[in-house]
């Protein structure tokens, strides 16, 4: 028996050439297996990726779909075969521009795992090669990352995980910044809005009526007179009352009244001041004379070096545009 990939080979070429609808079925059928080994699929990818000439959409549907969804996300080795076969079948039709940029920006929106620092280098450099070959792409991408944005009350590591790669992207993609930056302030804003819910009012069966004459002050819906009590003076020796109660002490570094300790910030809060660093830090990099924009890599927000193109990716990217950091 000889090795997997000879293998590999020979039932890529049974199935796509020679037609054998049995092999096809074992292909397609290996290829969803979502236990599939790294190493098998590594091998089958780079299989495809020789035949991938002879590939068509209305005849290798299922193999397409079970192709472009494995698992390549949790291992570098299958990521750049997964890579090779989408510079391959870019190379031969925009069409499949947007599933694999599709695939792409999920990576960097999963909530089950982070993408390990070798195939995010990967997945970084595969979008530079697609966006190269396929320039009109870069809409695509930006409605897509649009569309992705994790919703405001999930996990602070979901949200910095995916502005991260967000912010990665517009390192070497400059064109994007202008449409990608008003997409990031609005989902601060979002977050930003859930942090500063105010106090729910009474029912209505609990609040006096305007019409009552005989109302306590005291009983009025809103008690301006409580809202000194117990407050933490501001540093400097400035008064109390300036601040919101919860939420000035965790700030300044205070403690509520009875000595408990430190009161605990609002979960929103920190995820807004993780994300708002990020930020920072990004606009520092890109113009604050630090590291540049194009330096550097891994988990960093610098770029990252495309992956080679393929002969045939090569000439479909000869109209594409230039980029400094290719």
């Amino acid at each position: 028996m000889g090795s997997l990939a000879a293998d590999s080979d020979a039932l890529l070429h049974a199935a796509m050439v020679d037609g054998d609808a049995l092999e096809y079925a074992n292909l397609v059928g290996r290829l969803s297996n979502p236990r599939i080994n790294p190493t098998e699929a590594r091998q089958l990818l780079g299989a495809f990726a020789k035949r991938a000439s002879v590939c068509r959409e209305d005849l290798h549907a299922d193999l397409l779909t079970a192709a472009l969804h494995v698992r390549w996300v949790e291992d570098a080795g299958v990521a750049e075969a997964y890579a090779v076969l989408a510079q391959e079948l870019i190379a031969r039709s925009t069409a499949f521009v947007e599933p694999f940029i599709a695939s792409i920006v999920d990576s960097f929106a999963s909530s089950s795992q982070p993408l390990p620092d070798d195939v995010a280098d990967v997945a970084h450099a595969l979008l530079r090669s697609v966006l190269f070959t396929c320039p009109l792409g870069v809409r695509t991408l930006c409605e897509l990352i649009h569309a992705r944005f994790p919703h405001r009350r999930l996990q602070t590591a979901v949200h910095t995980h995916y502005l991260r790669h967000v912010l990665r992207v517009m390192s070497y993609e400059p064109y994007v910044q202008p449409i990608l930056v008003p997409h990031i302030i609005q989902q601060l804003l979002a977050i930003d809005a859930e942090a500063n819910v105010p106090a729910a009012l009474p029912p209505p069966s609990q609040q006096p009526s305007a019409l009552d004459d005989e109302v306590d002050d005291d009983d009025q819906v809103f008690r301006m007179d409580d809202m000194h009590d117990g407050w933490p003076p501001l540093p400097g020796g400035g008064g109390g009352g300036n601040g919101a109660p919860g939420l000035w002490p965790a700030v300044a570094g205070g403690q509520p009244p009875g000595g408990g300790g430190a009161a605990a910030m609002d979960p929103e809060v920190e995820k807004l001041d993780a994300l708002l660093a990020l930020v920072f830090d990004f606009w520092s990099r890109m113009f604050g004379g630090g590291a540049g924009a194009g330096a550097g890599g891994g988990a960093g927000m610098g770029g990252v070096r495309a992956p080679p193109v393929s002969a045939a990716g090569a000439g479909g990217a000869g109209g594409g545009k230039s980029h400094g950091n290719n």
